[in-house]
């Protein structure tokens, strides 16, 4: 790998790590600078990836400001390759982002006939997570489950399986104690989570009839869907969570 490719690289993991830590300006600063590079040192390849990863950030922010077009001439150009079914997979979450649900099961399902054409289960998982989602859009809650499903075997194979903890919700106040006994902070949990670590705080939730079925059947493990509203810069919603077994 050539030293420029080596610096590229180390841009997008850093910006990974970023992300992971919840701190997308950084991150889309990193992509943005590592997109620069790419087209200076006529790297298309790399410059396709760049292009993908930073309006993946952009969603992320609740922020359309990115060239959706130039995302699905990479799918036109290569569509058999990584790079062409991460665009489609980047345009089907714009789309619904968007709320045009149509388009984004259309390129939902072009990114997983492409992945499973090329035969990349990671890329095969996230699709059919996606595919997953649009099917709770329309409340068809059976069928979403069994995409849930293939999803995670599919991820489970290449070790994707076990992500970082992405929340914490409970059926109380605040989640935490509000009498902390920590000296000269208030909240110290949510400073904590939220601040320093991106990772969401659910409160008030209802988990009586949850907990109930978990003790009949046995079984505590489910896929957990709460999207909150779209609404740029807000620091909390409700949400309407579903849980499926």
């Amino acid at each position: 790998m050539s030293e420029r490719r080596k610096h590229l690289e180390f841009l997008r993991r850093t910006a990974k790590d970023a992300i992971w830590a919840g701190d997308y300006e950084r991150a889309l600063t990193l992509y943005e600078d590592g997109l620069a590079l790419a087209r200076a040192w006529k790297d298309r390849d790399l410059e396709d990836l760049f292009t993908c990863n930073r309006a993946t950030t952009l969603i992320e922010m609740d922020r359309s400001d990115f060239d959706l077009s130039r995302v699905k001439e990479i799918v036109l150009r290569n569509p058999s390759s990584y790079n062409g079914v991460l665009a489609a997979y980047v345009a089907a979450n714009a789309h619904e982002a968007r709320g045009d649900f149509t388009r984004a099961r259309f390129y939902a399902q072009t990114a997983l006939t492409k992945a499973r054409e090329i035969g990349h289960e990671e890329l095969t998982g996230t699709a059919l997570n996606l595919l997953a989602t649009l099917e709770l859009h329309e409340s068809r809650f059976e069928a979403a489950r069994d995409l849930f499903e293939e999803s995670l075997a599919r991820l489970e194979s290449e070790g994707e399986s076990l992500s970082r903890q992405a929340a914490v919700a409970a059926d109380n106040l605040m989640v935490e104690n509000p009498v902390s006994g920590v000296d000269d902070a208030i909240l110290p949990m949510h400073m904590l989570c939220l601040r320093d670590m991106g990772l969401m705080l659910g409160e008030y939730w209802d988990l009586t009839a949850l907990a109930a079925d978990c003790a009949a059947d046995g079984v505590y493990e489910f896929q957990l869907v709460a999207p909150p509203l779209r609404v740029t810069g807000a620091v909390g919603s409700p949400v309407n969570p579903i849980a499926i077994k």
